[in-house]
């Protein structure tokens, strides 16, 4: 099970999963000025962001990813409990932001 760990888009974006469209793009072009290797950010940088843009703004493939995303995330997330899903949420928020 060496597979690569899927990415994280909205951490990418710094967007909350239920951000709007129009948010998911102005936070792309932000970070996209910012982060462009003609700016002084990475080429792998401005690939990842790329990338996380092109699923959350098209609605069927940001579907697809949301989809994908909860049936990975830990039982706890999914549990009936409250207090569980507040917890795992606030520990997924926390290591996966905007770095």
């Amino acid at each position: 099970m060496g597979g690569e760990k899927a990415k994280d888009y909205y951490g990418i974006l710094g967007a909350g999963a239920e951000a709007p469209r129009d948010e998911i793009e102005r936070r792309y072009k932000r970070l996209a000025s910012e982060r462009h290797p003609d700016r002084g950010g990475s080429e792998e940088e401005m690939k990842d962001l790329n990338e996380a843009y092109s699923v959350l703004r098209d609605a069927t493939r940001r579907a697809a990813y949301d989809s994908t995303r909860r049936a990975t995330q830990p039982a706890a997330y999914e549990a009936d409990e409250p207090a569980a899903h507040e917890a795992a949420e606030a520990y997924a928020n926390f290591y996966a932001g905007p770095y």
